[in-house]
């Protein structure tokens, strides 16, 4: 384990030392944060280094969980027989001290680390623990530290996303469905009013992109990435076995989902992956070849198809099958990339 993992589980440690102290290791609020501490202690021993263990913390929460429960061992009282302290402001805030000086500056700097401030501001102006954890529930202080970090999470992934073309040298990513994810999930963090509403939510949304994204990497595969596949083998190898699985794969989508070349590439979620992932991915290598747009390249790609089909029969375009089942109801193939985006609240 490295040295700031090591040094942020000894930080908690520390913390959650003086709580067993007073409560003794047997009770029931010693016993629940001992055990998420292990759970962390875990997460920690697992992971590479400070930067995993902190973006792994992060995900599952931990640090809300353990922050929340340092509160309450704080505030709780010790078994019958045991010694009565009433606990100061300054114990039931020392979680959150902690989990502070966990953070990274960056996080530090950001608006996690200004609500951290707030709390610390509030444990000066406060005469006891019962009003400190009052002022916190008043001003939803307990919520924000749990989605705050997370709306942030979220909004630097949707940044990723778009600043994929600097890193992969020119290739962008077509994922809908995820842009649509990290744009609902924020919103619904912001709208949660509790810290059991922001476990739900994120569950909740997770799952429902998850079936987004695996209906999507499937109607892709069926109506673009196979054929594509085929006809590239096909420009490298021009045998008769190869053209005929490019003949092959062009009639079932023209009879399958109801369009050609031209039809097949004028809808949106297929002509977004083209443009954003594919041509961009290639367009450095058909620049000598006097190819300079996404369009250029599918008129070149045109030659090989109709190269592969010279002298056959012409497809059967079945107009009739241009629509897909998508959340319980028809998708016309053009609206399928805007439904990605903007796909109905089923949470609502």
């Amino acid at each position: 384990m490295d040295e700031g993992s090591s040094g942020m589980l000894d930080s908690y440690k520390s913390g959650i030392d003086n709580y067993v102290q007073r409560l003794g290791n047997d009770h029931p609020k010693i016993r629940e944060l001992m055990a998420c501490f292990s759970e962390f202690e875990q997460l920690g021993e697992s992971c590479a280094d400070f930067g995993a263990f902190h973006a792994a913390a992060t995900e599952k929460n931990f640090y809300a969980r353990l922050t929340n429960l340092m509160t309450e061992a704080a505030m709780a009282q010790p078994a019958a027989g045991g010694k009565a302290n009433e606990p100061t402001v300054a114990q039931a805030a020392q979680g959150y001290h902690a989990a502070y000086d966990s953070m990274s500056p960056e996080i530090q700097a950001g608006p996690t680390g200004k609500l951290y401030q707030r709390i610390f501001q509030l444990e000066k102006e406060c005469d006891s623990p019962l009003q400190f954890m009052r002022r916190l529930a008043e001003e939803h202080l307990l919520v924000d530290i749990s989605r705050i970090q997370l709306i942030a999470e979220f909004a630097r992934a949707q940044r990723l996303l778009k600043e994929a073309p600097q890193q992969t040298g020119g290739a962008g990513v077509s994922l809908p469905a995820t842009d649509a994810y990290l744009q609902a999930t924020q919103k619904s963090m912001n709208e949660a009013r509790s810290i059991t509403e922001v476990e739900y939510l994120m569950v909740a949304r997770a799952e429902i992109a998850q079936l987004a994204t695996l209906w999507d990497t499937g109607f892709c595969t069926a109506i673009y990435h196979r054929f594509g596949s085929e006809l590239s083998g096909y420009m490298l190898n021009n045998s008769e076995e190869q053209r005929q699985r490019v003949e092959n794969c062009y009639r079932f989508v023209a009879d399958y989902f109801g369009v050609d070349w031209d039809g097949l590439h004028k809808i949106e979620r297929v002509w977004d992956f083209f443009t954003v992932t594919l041509w961009a991915a290639v367009k450095g290598d058909y620049a000598q070849k006097g190819i300079h747009s996404a369009e250029q390249f599918k008129d070149y790609l045109k030659t090989y198809l109709d190269r592969a089909m010279k002298d056959k029969s012409p497809v059967n375009v079945n107009a009739q099958n241009r629509s897909v089942d998508f959340w319980g109801k028809k998708v016309a193939l053009g609206e399928v990339h805007q439904q990605l985006l903007n796909p109905p609240d089923l949470l609502a």
